[in-house]
């Protein structure tokens, strides 16, 4: 009986660790909207900028993939900011916004827009450091 006690007080805190962990290692990065199943969204940021890329999976003349992206820093100044509008039948579109102004702490969002046909899928992202 208590070994089976101890056993599932363990798995608690097995379980209780691994989402303090995850909070902590996900905590700068937020996502909302829609990611077409034919779609695939990344993006990152550190100390010398953020990327954003929209890929598709299996390019065709239906599919039209961009990325956006715009780099601030703390006082919510722009630092840069691009777009990739991408083509019809284009296997990805990336945009990369740089850090040029060295600023430690930084606020990056990205679009990634996923065209089907000319139905128009969004998957917004949010990262700070």
């Amino acid at each position: 009986m208590k070994t089976k006690k101890n056993l599932k007080m363990a798995i608690l805190l097995v379980a209780v660790c691994l989402v303090v962990i995850a909070g902590t290692v996900l905590a700068d990065v937020r996502g909302y909207g829609t990611i077409h199943p034919n779609f695939t969204v990344s993006s990152d940021l550190n100390s010398s900028g953020g990327w954003a890329n929209t890929g598709v999976k299996q390019p065709g003349p239906n599919y039209r993939p961009q990325a956006k992206c715009e780099l601030q820093n703390a006082a919510g100044q722009q630092i840069s900011a691009n777009a990739n509008w991408g083509s019809y039948g284009a296997a990805s579109a990336y945009a990369s916004c740089p850090n040029s102004t060295g600023s430690s702490t930084l606020r990056f969002w990205a679009t990634h827009t996923q065209w089907v046909g000319n139905q128009a899928h969004y998957w917004y992202e949010t990262r700070y450091q």
